[in-house]
């Protein structure tokens, strides 16, 4: 009888964890709302000074581009393109709102909103499609304990996790995308045989292979040396940030881009600095850099087309890639910045927030050379620091990638954040960068932090914003007037709390300590109710912008 009792109540807390699990669809009224979360942005790069040979091959990277946009909607979900056509075919008029949100997120996730469904009531698998969806972050590092030979194949960042009977197994993307691929990569072929600029030449070719081989590493050394010439692509299995389950799996995406050649140039003094902030960073002597400095060219484009996980959803402003920590060490990372994003998300949506959120006094601080400052020290910081997690002084060949695990990507934007602005901090006291650039960096900062922190804890961005925000505050940094409800910021403190963040994060990557991190993100990483609902004042406030592909 017992037994028989036991199996009951086993059965009901499954129906009610399945109950639990179940979301609530959104209305057709919801729809309209979630839609005017997104300020719709005309996308378009001047290619007047592109000499005919550099258009032709522009056109054939958009063609590489938009060849990755189906299959990222595979990667997003395994029903997404099914609702795409029954949308695209529905003559009901509410299907349409639906199928515009549905184009924006490639599926029925809102990835501005954690990925809660929108359509449909199941949750979305924390490991999207890279893996079964019954499978465990428990069970895949039990499987790589028990089979320790496969553990290379299945922590590369383009391979699916498939069962086959009792066993798990590797499947490569380049297998399970063919299709996808070999159009991208015939696109990049053809651009390849079009341009004029031998470099770019050079890494198109090496790219659209790897496209087909799985492996990107021979291009990404080449694309370190696409300094100059009009023209530059993103394209590949790039950012693992749909893969919430264990933090490993590449989504695809795509940035075609048109070099804005004569703001780059102006960037090169920055370029010179990064060995002095490598040498600079508040870290223990253990973990001081040993590397020897590596290039850090820096461009600033104009977004010509995006597909993929670079359309999906929020957008970048800028990146800093490859992410290979072995071509970052031996050779080092570029750092790109979409100048056409970043003054459309300055304008509708960062500066509407300052004027919700700050104290007026800073309002005028926050300027649109600061954001771009502080987004560029963000990227510079993405490459210092330790790549691979060092024990007891000595180097090891396992990458911090690796060693997090799941907490890597909040960590990781976090210490991109706080260094970046210690990298302010520090080209000031250079004389690089002015005592007003400061302050505006520092207002801009504030302004910037509820932007990211609007999407909540289930965003690897908006958990690193979060992160910092809960830090600062606790130490007075980031001041709060009960009366007013707005944020201002204590210079000195803000000043130690950068120092102090940024030792601290570093030394949680160099040291490759998982467990730090876990804490972090458990104690920090969620807002207190009284912030949450200050933001409410930024309801009508766009949170991102829709690309309007021309």
């Amino acid at each position: 009888m017992k037994k028989i009792v036991l199996c009951f109540w086993l059965v009901c807390l499954i129906l009610l964890s399945v109950k639990a699990q179940e979301v609530h669809e959104a209305s057709p009224e919801e729809i309209k709302t979630l839609l005017a979360k997104y300020a719709s942005v005309s996308m378009q790069a001047s290619t007047k000074a592109l000499p005919l040979s550099e258009r032709k091959a522009l056109d054939k990277m958009i063609e590489a581009a938009r060849a990755l946009d189906i299959l990222y909607w595979k990667q997003r979900s395994s029903h997404g393109l099914d609702l795409l056509a029954k949308l695209e075919n529905s003559s009901n008029p509410e299907d349409k709102d639906r199928l515009h949100y549905l184009k924006i997120n490639y599926g029925p996730y809102d990835k501005s909103d954690g990925d809660k469904a929108f359509i449909g009531k199941k949750p979305m698998p924390p490991g999207a499609t890279f893996y079964p969806e019954n499978l465990t972050k428990e069970e895949f590092e039990r499987y790589l304990t028990d089979h320790p030979e496969v553990k290379d194949e299945f922590q590369k960042i383009n391979t699916i996790i498939k069962r086959e009977g009792d066993k798990l197994i590797a499947v490569p993307f380049e297998k399970v995308y063919k299709a996808e691929l070999t159009k991208a990569s015939q696109a990049l072929k053809e651009a390849s045989q079009l341009t004029k600029n031998v470099h770019f030449k050079k890494y198109l070719e090496l790219r659209a292979s790897a496209l087909i081989s799985g492996d990107f590493r021979a291009s990404d050394f080449a694309w370190i040396d696409v300094r100059d010439g009009f023209l530059d692509i993103v394209i590949g299995p790039i950012e693992v940030y749909d893969d919430s389950l264990v933090g490993l799996k590449a989504s695809y995406e795509a940035m075609v881009l048109v070099r804005d050649v004569a703001a780059s140039e102006k960037l090169k003094v920055f370029e010179h600095q990064m060995s002095n902030l490598q040498q600079n960073l508040p870290v223990a002597p253990e973990l001081a850099t040993k590397e020897k400095p590596t290039a850090t060219p820096i461009s600033i484009f104009d977004v010509a087309y995006a597909s993929g996980a670079a359309n999906a959803g929020v957008k970048t402003v800028a990146a800093s890639l490859p992410n290979d920590e072995v071509v970052i060490k031996e050779k080092g990372a570029k750092k790109l910045f979409y100048k056409n994003i970043m003054l459309a998300k300055f304008q509708k949506i960062l500066i509407p927030i300052a004027k919700e959120m700050v104290d007026p006094k800073l309002i005028p601080f926050v300027t649109e050379e600061a954001f771009f400052n502080n987004v560029l020290g963000h990227e510079l910081a993405h490459t210092l620091g330790l790549k691979f997690v060092r024990n007891q002084g000595k180097d090891t060949d396992t990458a911090i990638r690796i060693a997090l695990k799941d907490t890597y990507s909040s960590i990781e934007e976090a210490k991109a954040d706080i260094v970046g602005i210690y990298a302010i901090t520090y080209l000031t006291k250079k004389g690089v960068l002015s005592p007003q650039q400061e302050k505006q960096s520092f207002a801009t900062y504030l302004a910037g932090t509820f932007r990211s922190i609007r999407f909540g804890s289930g965003d690897d961005h908006a958990k690193a914003n979060i992160i910092q925000f809960n830090y600062m505050r606790e130490r007075g940094a980031i001041t709060y007037d009960e009366k007013t409800g707005l944020y201002g910021l204590d210079v000195n403190k803000f000043r130690e709390c950068v120092k102090s963040l940024s030792e601290f994060l570093l030394t949680v990557e160099g040291k490759g300590d998982y467990e730090s991190a876990r804490q972090t993100i458990d104690r920090q990483g969620k807002l207190d109710n009284k912030t949450e609902a200050n933001l409410k004042k930024l309801d009508k406030i766009p949170v991102d912008i829709e690309f309007v592909l021309k």
